[in-house]
């Protein structure tokens, strides 16, 4: 298995990593069960993560479902200890894991000291500028607009996503996002608010006068 070094720290996946991972989601998914079967108020799984197995599972894993799902817990278990591990995994070849890996980098409320806005909107930025899913450039405008006060290079490279990027959605999302509107809408919202606008478009009245009447 290749050697994966991040910051200088060996974090290539063991198998003994990888047992305890397979433990880890075995006793979550046998909660979920039980929960499911006995129904009642929801109570968080509250078995201890192996932080550094599943830091290294969450970069080399085989399994782009282990790897997200490593990242996901990672997020909400030990956010503040795993910003390195979310910014390697923006280079994960699946889009999905890249899109955990995004969130978890970016997430406020799963952290217990401040969030370097530096280093994320670097990152970020560079997401938006080069990631080949529109997908994941679309959800970096998220991340860029809950920023956009905060770091003077966020408009600048919004207004460049709006005018360059080769996907219709993300270049109107991020015209919208540069312009001010906070809200980032998700793709499917994006469409759906595009077709209704175009069909109210279609049956306006054409008022005597206007200049779709004289043509």
């Amino acid at each position: 298995m290749a050697s994966v070094v991040v910051h200088d720290r060996d974090m290539t996946l063991e198998s003994s990593d990888e047992e305890l991972v397979r433990e880890y989601f075995a006793l979550l998914d046998r909660h979920i069960e039980r929960w499911r079967q006995t129904g009642g108020r929801w109570s968080p799984f509250a078995g201890e993560v192996p932080i550094d197995s599943m830091q290294a599972a969450a970069l080399g894993h085989e399994s782009a479902k282990v790897r997200r799902h490593a990242l996901g817990v990672l997020d909400h278990a030990a956010n503040d200890a795993s910003t390195a591990t979310f910014r390697a995994a923006l280079a994960d070849p699946v889009p999905k894991v890249r899109l955990v890996a995004l969130h978890g980098l970016a997430c406020e409320r799963c952290r217990t000291g401040e969030v370097c806005v530096d280093d994320v909107v670097h990152d970020v930025l560079g997401t938006l500028r080069d990631d080949a899913s529109p997908t994941v450039r679309h959800a970096a405008i998220d991340v860029l607009a809950r920023f956009i006060s905060r770091d003077e290079r966020i408009v600048p490279a919004l207004l460049e996503s709006a005018a360059m990027d080769t996907d219709d959605l993300v270049r109107l999302t991020a015209a919208r996002a540069a312009g001010g509107e906070r809200r980032v809408w998700t793709r499917k919202a994006v469409r759906r608010r595009r077709r209704t606008a175009a069909g109210r478009a279609e049956h306006e009245p054409t008022l005597p006068g206007s200049p779709a009447a004289s043509t």
